[in-house]
Parts: C-alpha cells; sequence; structure tokens
C-alpha cells in the first residue's frame, strides 16, 4: 500500500487560485502575447511550470492597481 504524497492536496489547492495566461489577459483586457511581453519585461510576476505560466491574482491585481493609479496604458513594446 503506497502512501499519500505529502502536501498533495495542499498544491492542488494553490493551483486552483493561480491564473492562467487567458485569465489574466481577460482580466487586464489584452491580448495574450501582451501578458507574454509584460512577463518577459519582468512587469508582471508569475511563475512558470514546464511550459505553462501561472500568476497569483494579487499580483495582478496589484499591478492592474499600479498602472491604473499613474494612468499608464497596458501596452509594452519590444
Amino acid at each position: 500500500m503506497s502512501r499519500p504524497v505529502s502536501g498533495f492536496m495542499q498544491s492542488s489547492r494553490i493551483a486552483r487560485v493561480m491564473m492562467t495566461v487567458p485569465e489574466v489577459a481577460c482580466h487586464l483586457k489584452v491580448d495574450q502575447a501582451t501578458v507574454y511581453r509584460l512577463v518577459k519585461k519582468g512587469k508582471l510576476q508569475g511563475i512558470r511550470i514546464g511550459k505553462v505560466w501561472r500568476f497569483n491574482p494579487e499580483s495582478v491585481e496589484r499591478f492592474a492597481r499600479s498602472y491604473k493609479r499613474y494612468g499608464k496604458k497596458f501596452t509594452v513594446t519590444n
């Protein structure tokens, strides 16, 4: 009989809370490519699990508020 993996339930609970790229793009009302550019420029923090990016909802909201507060737009150039 095998033992359950330690912290498995905690990890799956965290995964449900994290946002995906399409969810972040929808929340910020930008294209998915813009989300990737924001991450590449270091303006939006996320974690990469394999080939998939995940974002903490609080950090996404903090990013959105900071740009709204200073009147900046969500435009990112390469």
